[in-house]
């Protein structure tokens, strides 16, 4: 098409007013509503095979309660206990951020979940049949069967998925909420099948628990250790005294380590197998395919119109 015939053309737009765009549509009515549909049915099979309903298991933690009664000990006493390894001004709030970071971190991932977990459940699942409770997986990726890893990659990537690759599969499908007014968190998984979701959420919230016990039980140790090396090096009376009450301090911390298993969040509202599922919103996704569907199919049947009138225009001179 020349410069004047584009010119003609984008001229023909402004020309077009609303009740010839009216007419326009009532002429291609039969074609518009024809195309809308097939694009509508289109949509909704690719929904119903290609996209799969996915599950949220949430639990609601607590913090766990460990304001420090001996605080103003420790800040009296702030230059030994730090050389001893003793944490001074820290309080539930910034154990609960720890801990927040920890979850999402890739050590524990790979270190508390990944190695009770199956790769694949993560990596590959394709659908869930809730009927038999049964996983299907994308063997494109992955052959059930044999158990072995098929996928076509290309480097960097590996066939089997790397740590990185899961560990970015993870955070995607983890879920927090932190209120640092009240101290409750909302952590949740979403999975297609809603028993892998509640079984992870379980597993994280234990091992969340368990190594931030183990990690303080070492750090508890080895500051009573250094605190008895302390006791018999030191010979003036004060310094002594701060020792002892330091290592009082130290022991009584260890104690409530060993007793207390949810040592960062205790348990508010557990996981539950979900009965619903929480996406993806299909009904939303279809107004949207309907409200762009409807509007490029309009704009593609105006600038159609204009386009034949203006190749008629030109045959007949």
């Amino acid at each position: 098409m020349s410069t004047k015939g584009i010119e003609k053309f984008f001229d023909g737009l402004y020309e077009l007013d609303f009740i010839n765009l009216f007419k326009l549509l009532l002429k291609r009515k039969i074609s518009i509503i024809s195309s809308i549909s097939t694009v509508m049915l289109i949509s909704l099979l690719a929904l119903i095979f290609l996209v799969p309903n996915q599950f949220t298991s949430s639990a609601v933690l607590l913090s766990a309660d460990d304001t420090d009664s001996d605080m103003d000990l420790l800040q009296r006493y702030s230059g030994l206990a730090s050389i001893a390894g003793i944490s001074v001004g820290m309080d539930s709030k910034d154990k609960t951020l720890e801990a927040i970071k920890i979850i999402q971190s890739h050590d524990f991932f790979v270190n508390s979940v990944l190695k009770n977990i199956q790769l694949h459940d993560l990596m590959a699942v394709k659908r869930w049949d809730p009927k038999n409770n049964i996983i299907f997986y994308n063997k494109k990726d992955f052959d059930p069967d044999s158990g072995v890893w098929v996928r076509k990659v290309k480097f960097p990537i590996k066939i089997i998925p790397s740590s990185q690759e899961a560990h970015k599969e993870y955070l995607d499908i983890l879920n927090i909420d932190y209120d640092k007014k009240t101290g409750f968190v909302v952590i949740s998984i979403t999975h297609q099948s809603p028993y892998i979701a509640k079984n992870w959420l379980d597993l994280i919230i234990s091992e969340i628990n368990r190594t931030m016990r183990s990690d303080e039980r070492e750090k508890t140790k080895k500051s009573l250790e250094f605190l008895e090396k302390e006791s018999q090096k030191v010979q003036f009376s004060e310094i002594n005294d701060a020792v002892a009450t330091l290592q009082q301090k130290e022991m009584k911390s260890l104690m409530l380590i060993e007793v207390n298993e949810e040592y960062v969040f205790r348990v508010v509202s557990s996981p539950l197998v979900p009965e619903k599922k929480s996406g993806p919103n299909k009904i939303i996704y279809l107004i949207l395919v309907f409200i762009f569907s409807t509007v490029l199919i309009i704009l593609f049947s105006v600038f159609r119109e204009i386009y034949l009138n203006k190749l008629k225009e030109q045959s007949s001179f």
